[in-house]
């Protein structure tokens, strides 16, 4: 349990990073670096709010369905303010961008909902979310049941070396290269006339980990979403498809020891990083007891990612690992996650291991992740050997741990 001084803490930067634009109410993660607002972002921001101001929670997901495209999919980024200069690429599209990010809006939803009891809201906000659903559904390549992203952008985690086969890149390479290549995507995906599955594939498909755990994550709360609503023949449909894209994991992703992201559209090649993603399946249930058991003894407690501060995004024995801090340009120029800590990936871990019954692992996680923020502040990202803040300046992720209980 956080102390009334650390949940003001958070509450108070919250509150300043808050803006507000045409009758939205939103938050950006870092006011300097990430003027914007983003999609799973404020996903986040919604499960820190409803610890804290449940109204503000609400407020902060409806503004993300306000620029919802027709086809369903949420962009990732809302272009509330025109003025700026941060992130303003030509996208093929106004006021947002033509990408999404990890589908965590149903199950930020369902737990505002659990806290604030608005019938209401959530009925306005339940057609968006189904319509989001069906979106990402039919992101899937013929006979699988594995969603993909077009771009590294899009898993939020833009420069994990999970990508790095994927775009053709050595273990080790200067950063700018990296962002030079997902930049190009966007431009291929313009181009395509924004179809993923169809075009913008053939130049760049990962079925990643994280992201397919956050979709089962989401439909399940999307589920009890429907059943609170009295949408049961919704509700046993979205219950099929979790199923489907959990049984496809197991098929394709599982093997043996941890789940490994794909890459190709035709023919799909397994990414070798040892990165935090073999964590995130704990957090869905997807590892049997005795695989869970084995994952935490010999990855999570291994060497390479027992660093002196946790958890590392990428072990610190792979080849890609490289946590320092860029010295060049703005750091959402170069968000790093080739090994740096960063307070969503630990959220999730926590929760993955605090299901699957290893709690005082879980606690742990929690106590490192309260030491970097009181040692080094609300940062983007931390450096898992000296636990040194890096990138933006007032980054709300770290409000998250107060949802670590």
């Amino acid at each position: 349990m956080l102390s009334l001084v650390q949940q003001q803490a958070i509450h108070q930067l919250l509150q300043r990073n808050r803006r507000q634009k045409n009758g939205n109410q939103y938050t950006t993660p870092s006011p300097d670096s990430y003027p914007y607002q983003w999609l799973w972002d404020s996903c986040f921001h919604a499960i820190i709010l409803t610890h804290l101001e449940p109204a503000a929670a609400e407020a902060e997901l409806s503004s993300l369905i306000t620029k919802q495209w027709d086809n369903g999919m949420i962009p990732h980024i809302l272009y509330w303010e025109s003025n700026l200069d941060v992130m303003r690429i030509n996208w093929g599209i106004q006021e947002t961008s033509s990408h999404t990010q990890p589908p965590l809006i149903a199950y930020a939803a369902w737990r505002v909902y659990q806290t604030s009891k608005n019938r209401d809201w959530l009925e306005q906000l339940y057609p968006h979310l189904l319509r989001f659903h069906h979106y990402l559904i039919n992101r899937q390549q013929p006979g699988r049941s594995l969603l993909g992203i077009i771009n590294p952008d899009e898993s939020g985690e833009d420069n994990s070396p999970r990508f790095d086969e994927a775009l053709n890149l050595p273990s080790q390479h200067d950063v700018a290269v990296h962002r030079e290549k997902r930049v190009a995507l966007f431009d291929v995906h313009r181009e395509c006339r924004f179809d993923a599955v169809g075009c913008t594939a053939t130049s760049f498909w990962v079925e990643d980990v994280p992201f397919n755990v956050f979709m089962i994550l989401n439909t399940e709360a999307l589920e009890h979403i429907a059943t609170e609503l009295n949408d049961r023949p919704i509700a046993k449909q979205l219950a099929v498809n979790r199923h489907q894209i959990a049984t496809a994991m197991r098929e394709h992703m599982f093997d043996g020891t941890v789940y490994r992201s794909l890459y190709g559209a035709k023919e799909q090649k397994v990414t070798t990083v040892d990165s935090w993603s073999h964590f995130a399946p704990l957090l869905t249930g997807q590892y049997t007891k005795a695989e869970a058991k084995r994952i935490v003894e010999t990855h999570y407690l291994s060497p390479g990612f027992s660093t002196p501060f946790r958890l590392p995004t990428v072990s610190s024995t792979d080849p890609t690992y490289n946590p320092a801090e860029p010295a060049w340009g703005q750091p959402w120029q170069h968000p790093d996650w080739r090994g740096s800590i960063w307070m969503a990936s630990n959220w999730c871990v926590y929760h993955g291991l605090k299901r699957n019954g290893f709690t005082d692992l879980a606690n742990e996680l929690k106590q490192q992740s309260k030491k970097l923020i009181t040692q080094s502040g609300f940062r983007e990202n931390y450096h898992p050997e000296t636990g040194i803040g890096q990138g933006a300046q007032e980054f709300t992720w770290g409000g998250l741990i107060i949802d670590m209980n």
